[in-house]
């Protein structure tokens, strides 16, 4: 485990060596990146090669274990949903509600390394979703849809929908269930149902529901013919939230076979839709997966004889253009206008043999923050580019023995990686990633894990052991350090923000340039936005070399230091 604060040390190192003191530290640290030279272009691999974890564990007994639904609270807790049949982290008794039962919603605090509570209903949480009031909607299989208080310890309000798989919150609170008997539900805030859709659909994996444009979508695949084969089309369709049992609004995909076959080739390959969700920039998301290169995503979702162009479907090598491919899964995702079902972008994302040709990735796990930037988890075979480079905190991914849970971070325009890694030790982790949550300044994942593989776990771990079975498995990454504005890049905006608010708090967060999470913003918080300075995501600026600052940031910078020199007693 790797907490905030000792990241904080780790990062105060600067590339020149240590400054006398932290005052002079600044001082140091403006001449180390005068000295640098101008940062190199980012590539379409992964821009930073080693994951910085806070924390990452297993959770689990002896029996097998399954993972839900993951999410940050209100008040930045870590709440894990799943199936924990014999185990209570920390030795917590738990709260038990309906009765109590193997379903279990944990409560860790930000870090993910404390436990804070448990709570247990159902044979299994299946996912969880936080309301804009910091309540917490829990899809409870055998129980229904739940709405929890913000602690996660008591019922608000419950619908016995013993079905529900999947749970979403619009940003005014409307909340949409979807059953494993494909049906749909949504809900007002206080739990009075809206409306009910049943779908005659072979398959409906996702919903997702938008307060702002007032629809609710969902997305799943159908089995068809085109005549001379079959083949299974992807759909995406969005409904009016207070008339669900209407017509849809718009319509993504979803093909009959004979207009496949008219106008493509009649071998086109199967397609699925399986994420969908609501970014932090009000945009719609999508992932889903192809079976082969010739597919319906090569084409405009809403009219299909019109081929996607290269703004449009976005190729940045090898791991995101389908040649050699063949009836393994590909990941698809993409970017949509909620109100129009309009494509931005789509991209492909599998993995590659030795010999080049396509392997299998397979992704449930899709999430967007607010500058578009895009997180996606899930399953992934041999290889994905720079495998054998990637490390996990510090400690080096190991070579391929199976299938592993992947997470990758997409920039927003996806012309590269920020990141894009497995998580494997010894042998395959077996696993499958099922969930991933967005915090304001820390990012989370949640997989599940088969079998007796082994994935990297961090010294101090909270569960550095499997106990035997199946078992769920988290890490916990802080966003880039020094990222005041969360926009991607360590620049001038944000040494004036740290440098507005250094020497206050309690009560100061990341947007203030608390990047330690200790409420106040000291000269800890300066020095790991130096040492990151000039660190750019976006592939506007630059990489992972520092920049030479801007000659108004040496204007702030000079003054800083000689402030902080006569404040470095009386600042913590």
């Amino acid at each position: 485990m790797r907490t905030i604060e000792a990241e904080a040390k780790r990062m105060r190192r600067v590339r020149c060596g240590r400054a006398g003191g932290l005052g002079w530290l600044v001082l140091g640290a403006v001449v180390c990146m005068v000295g640098l030279g101008p940062a190199t272009a980012p590539t379409a691999g992964a821009l930073f090669n080693d994951l910085p974890a806070i924390s990452t564990s297993y959770l689990g007994g002896s029996q097998d274990d399954a993972g839900g639904g993951i999410v940050f609270g209100a008040d930045n807790s870590l709440f894990i949903g799943g199936r924990l049949v014999d185990y209570n982290p920390g030795g917590l008794a738990p709260v038990n509600l309906f009765g109590g039962g193997t379903g279990a919603l944990l409560r860790f605090d930000e870090t993910g390394t404390s436990p804070l509570g448990v709570t247990r209903m159902g044979d299994m949480i299946h996912d969880v979703a936080v309301a804009p009031t910091g309540s917490l909607a829990v899809a409870a299989g055998g129980v229904g849809t739940v709405m929890l208080n913000p602690q996660g310890d008591s019922v608000m309000w419950s619908d016995p929908f013993s079905e529900v798989r999947r749970i979403n919150v619009g940003q005014d609170g409307t909340v949409a269930a979807l059953g494993a008997n494909k049906q749909l539900r949504l809900y007002n805030p206080d739990g009075t149902l809206l409306g009910q859709r049943n779908f005659g659909d072979n398959f409906v994996e996702d919903i997702a529901v938008d307060d702002r444009t007032g629809l609710v979508f969902v997305t799943g695949y159908n089995n068809t013919w085109t005549g001379q084969e079959p083949a299974q089309v992807n759909f995406i369709r969005a409904f009016d939230i207070n008339n669900v049992t209407g017509a849809a609004e718009w319509i993504n995909y979803d093909w009959p076979g004979s207009t496949l076959r008219n106008e493509q080739n009649p071998d086109v390959a199967d397609t699925r839709g399986y994420r969908i969700s609501i970014g932090g920039d009000g945009m719609l998301y999508f992932a889903g997966e192809a079976h082969g290169g010739n597919t319906t995503f090569a084409w405009d979702p809403q009219i299909v004889d019109r081929r996607l162009t290269s703004d449009e479907w976005i190729i940045t090598d090898k791991y995101s253009h389908p040649w050699q491919t063949r009836a393994e899964a590909k990941t698809v995702f993409g970017r949509f206008d909620p109100a129009t079902g309009e494509l931005d972008m789509l991209q492909w994302l599998f993995a590659r043999l030795t010999n080049n040709d396509g392997n299998t990735l397979r992704t449930r796990g899709i999430e967007a923050d607010e500058h578009g930037r895009i997180f996606l988890t899930g399953e992934t075979t041999a290889h994905i580019r720079d495998r054998l480079d990637q490390s996990v905190g510090g400690e080096p991914v190991a070579p391929y023995g199976g299938g592993e849970v992947f997470l990758a971070v997409i920039a927003p325009d996806f012309s590269h990686r920020e990141h894009w890694t497995v998580f494997t030790a010894t042998g395959g982790t077996g696993g499958l990633g099922v969930g991933l949550a967005l915090g304001e300044d820390r990012y989370a994942m949640l997989a599940g894990l088969g079998g007796a593989g082994e994935t990297i776990i961090l010294p101090g771990a909270y569960q550095d052991a499997r106990q035997g079975g199946d078992d769920m498995y988290y890490v916990v990454v802080p966003h880039l350090m020094g990222d005041a504005n969360r926009d991607g890049a360590v620049l001038s905006s944000d040494l004036a923000t740290v440098l507005a608010n250094l020497g206050t708090g309690p009560g100061k967060r990341w947007i203030d340039g608390d990047f330690d999470a200790d409420g106040m913003v000291t000269l800890r918080d300066l020095s790991m936005l130096l040492s990151n300075y000039g660190r750019d995501l976006t592939g506007v600026t630059g990489s992972n070399a520092l920049l030479v600052p801007e000659p108004s940031t040496l204007a702030l910078l000079a003054p800083a230091a000689l402030l902080l020199l006569g404040r470095r007693r009386r600042v913590a």
